[in-house]
């Protein structure tokens, strides 16, 4: 039997890594109950702060391998709100109203955009958004249904 087993050759460990290195670049959505919060001293507003009622936006940044060198800041309304790492959430109260998330990672390397959504906020619902990093368009953020 012995005759039956190769040695793995440098193409199969060439191989091997590629396939390590593309698995590891992904982003990976989480559950808001699996992220951690991000810490106060990244966070830039007092809609976050503690309150009598229950938050009504959750806004969660994917976790993984590519793009965790970086952090993303998050703004709201044009106006800076908090600068998350990966795997971290950020829950607020807010009115109803319409509003506008938006996300740029905090190193830009030439003419990288801030991405944004504008969502109308309504009373007595909930509100999940996903900040996730695609390869060709950069950071952005998306209302998602966990």
């Amino acid at each position: 039997m012995p005759w039956l087993i190769k040695p793995l050759t440098t193409k199969s460990y060439l191989l091997f890594a590629a396939a390590a290195l593309l698995s590891a670049c992904s982003t990976n959505a989480i559950r808001p109950q699996d992220a951690k919060a991000t810490p106060p001293e990244r966070v830039y507003s007092p809609l976050t702060r503690a309150s009598l009622k229950e938050p009504n936006v959750t806004i969660v940044r994917d976790s993984g391998f590519y793009g965790s060198g970086l952090n993303i800041h998050l703004s709201l309304n044009g106006q800076k709100l908090a600068t998350m790492d990966a795997g971290e959430k950020l829950e607020l109260r807010l009115q109803p109203d319409t509003y506008v998330f938006g996300v740029l990672p905090s190193i830009t390397l030439g003419s990288v955009l801030e991405r944004s959504i504008e969502t109308k906020i309504e009373s007595e619902k909930k509100y999940f958004f996903r900040i996730m990093i695609e390869d060709m368009v950069g950071t952005s953020i998306q209302r998602y249904f966990p």
